[in-house]
């Protein structure tokens, strides 16, 4: 369908025409990684919605999925530009709303699995290299090698794991991760509202129920834990030991998505629309430099701001 260009969820690519969306995953896919999310054995038996019609009416729609909302009710259509799912009473309150009236939704329609499709197991390569979380190893030389004029760094594939839980109830999403000065690692999960404790050979350790959608993580230096949770507009942070627990929970102007850590400031993307600001905020003081500073914070305090898409 002839809409402005998207970017796909698995490879990462702009395409004009996205062909699926995962009710499972939550994600959105080019013909090429839909071709491999349906033949992967972990994924192939998901829930997909075709993404490449241009029908609007929802009474031709048929899935099996529920609406992306807190409501849970049957879901009927598909917001191309939000990658989401939406029941009745939803698609017509998109419709309104100032910010998604101008949204594309399309009919809610299931694709049928394929039974002709080769099902290839999660270890086996299909042309894409795919891995749950992979971590690189670094070489030993000092930070400036990790600084390219022609490109990112790219280190050697050191190890991955799973990142779901014993208690998940839907598929893991990652939003983000953080490694605590001990070597384990913290998983942000948007799915299953949950931050995941893994040890440091991997094994998964415990799990704090969020009760919210948690949408970026990060660490600090003293091993505390920060949250962005947007909908409360809240960055929380927590502490942990034998327990996750909240240590402190403070409220933003905008909702905060990605997060980052620097010398007691943590740098905030935040609010909606097309030019999204980046907000510095010093977490004890609580002060922040809105997006007309940000020029001159950089300047001043920061050498290098590194921003993750």
């Amino acid at each position: 369908m002839a809409t402005a260009s998207k970017k796909c969820d698995g490879c990462d690519e702009t395409t004009d025409t996205l062909e699926a969306f995962c009710a499972n995953c939550d994600q959105a896919f080019c013909h090429g990684c839909t071709s491999y999310h349906r033949k992967l054995k972990s994924t192939r038996i998901h829930t997909m919605v075709d993404a490449s019609h241009d029908i609007t009416n929802y009474n031709q729609s048929s899935v099996n999925a529920n609406c992306g909302n807190e409501c849970g009710e049957p879901a009927v259509s598909l917001c191309i530009d939000c990658k989401q799912l939406l029941c009745t009473n939803c698609t017509n309150k998109h419709s309104l709303l100032k910010a998604t009236k101008h949204h594309v939704a399309i009919a809610a329609k299931q694709l049928p699995i394929d039974e002709t499709i080769s099902v290839v197991s999660d270890r086996q390569s299909v042309g894409v290299d795919r891995r749950p979380l992979a971590f690189t190893q670094q070489r030993d030389d000092p930070f400036q090698d990790q600084v390219q004029d022609n490109g990112p760094f790219m280190g050697q594939f050191a190890n991955e794991l799973m990142s779901s839980a014993p208690a998940d109830k839907e598929v893991t999403r990652v939003r983000g991760i953080a490694i605590l000065s001990d070597g384990k690692i913290v998983v942000a999960d948007y799915k299953n509202r949950s931050l995941k404790l893994f040890k440091r050979d991997l094994k998964f350790e415990m799990a704090r129920e969020l009760k919210d959608d948690p949408r970026g993580i990060a660490s600090t230096p003293n091993d505390l834990i920060a949250v962005t949770i947007a909908d409360k507009k809240e960055i929380r942070i927590f502490r942990i030991d034998n327990k996750i627990r909240t240590y402190k929970t403070f409220k933003v102007k905008e909702k905060p998505y990605s997060i980052a850590y620097h010398k007691e400031h943590f740098a905030v993307e935040s609010g909606e629309g097309k030019m999204v600001p980046f907000v510095f905020m010093n977490w004890v003081e609580r002060s922040c430099l809105s997006y007309p500073e940000i020029q001159e914070a950089l300047g001043n305090s920061l050498a290098i701001l590194y921003v993750s898409h």
